[in-house]
């Protein structure tokens, strides 16, 4: 990254830095860890995921993007349909 490229997210109304994406290596050994685990829960309920995810909660008849109850970090017993 060059220099005064420094990446910011907004995090309820307050920017935080953020690092650069992960390195090749990083990626290659997470990848390897997302596949086997995947590979040991294919067929079951609970779903392997290679990042985190956020969870949408329509209530009733909600629009996408009238939705404002979002699961953030973690694993709250998601299951595909």
């Amino acid at each position: 990254m060059a220099p005064g490229d420094t990446r910011y997210e907004l995090i309820d109304g307050i920017a935080s830095m953020i690092s650069p994406a992960p390195d090749l290596a990083h990626q290659d050994v997470t990848g390897e860890i997302f596949r086997q685990a995947a590979n040991k829960l294919a067929g079951k309920t609970c779903p392997a995921f290679i990042a985190p995810v956020d969870v949408r909660l329509p209530k009733r008849d909600e629009a996408d993007d009238q939705i404002d109850t979002v699961v953030h970090r973690g694993y709250g017993g998601i299951r595909r349909q």
